[in-house]
């Protein structure tokens, strides 16, 4: 698993907890509690499975509550002193980890850490609930929102599903995606510009589209007879027929990734 040591400092003489952050988790390690409370780190593990114990055999605990919640066995490594690398257990505590392990801790000096810790978590936690995660594809709110903007340039054409298909290609072939979700973040505003301008152009088919149907009402269809229902199905029809055939998209794509 990813481990993101992340320093959080509390300026109150000498206390500087040091919180680690491992897949959105908080904890901080039995070898700090032992240094600052003051302690043989032999015996902060065995406090840690002696409080490991005392959860395991509460009759009133929450089922759903694991040991995982409060502590979780690690390692760490040292020197000797002939230079080999000797791995050594050592426990991450949670926030409720650490609040178990040293409530019998008392005086002066362990209250002062406790606060130093309470206070060090607190604000972790705050930073990390605010924290907005870094992405690499676009987020669900962005795919919307080009699948939108696609449904929408492709309403002039008489194509619709073939319009879409081809401005998804458009967007694959620029972006240098294999799909829609697999456009990278960063190049979100480049889709909304191709996209634009691609309604731009549907505009003018639109209006083009249109100016053709008046023409085929007046010269083919019309003939001075009034317009009516019967009349623009007949014209529907007819110029539906007129228009070229559906092109093969996934042959134009594929020329397109070809040509790259």
């Amino acid at each position: 698993m990813d481990n993101y040591p992340v320093n959080d400092t509390i300026e109150s003489d000498s206390i500087t907890p040091e919180l680690t952050v491992i897949n959105g988790a908080i904890y901080c390690t039995s070898l700090q509690v032992a240094e600052h409370f003051e302690k043989a780190h032999a015996n902060v593990l065995k406090d840690i499975e002696r409080t490991i114990e005392q959860v395991l055999e509460n009759p009133n605990k929450v089922k759903s509550y694991v040991i995982e919640k409060l502590f979780q066995l690690s390692e760490y490594e040292i020197t000797t002193g002939i230079g080999a690398q000797v791995k050594k257990p050592m426990y991450l505590l949670t926030r409720d980890g650490f609040t178990l392990l040293v409530m019998s801790y008392t005086g002066t000096k362990a209250m002062q850490f406790k606060l130093a810790y309470m206070e060090a978590f607190n604000r972790m936690e705050t930073a990390l609930k605010y924290q907005l995660p870094e992405r690499d594809t676009l987020s669900r709110e962005q795919l919307h929102e080009i699948e939108r903007k696609i449904q929408q340039a492709s309403l002039p054409f008489h194509m619709q599903e073939s319009a879409r298909q081809w401005m998804q290609n458009l967007l694959r072939f620029h972006l240098n995606a294999s799909n829609l979700s697999q456009i990278k973040a960063v190049d979100y505003p480049k889709a909304l510009l191709l996209l634009e301008q691609v309604y731009q152009y549907s505009d003018e088919y639109l209006d083009l589209r249109v100016e053709q149907e008046k023409i085929m009402m007046r010269e083919y269809l019309g003939q001075g007879l009034p317009f009516t229902s019967v009349l623009r199905r007949q014209f529907t029809k007819t110029f539906q027929q007129r228009l070229p055939e559906r092109p093969n998209w996934k042959e134009i794509a594929l020329k397109l990734e070809q040509a790259k």
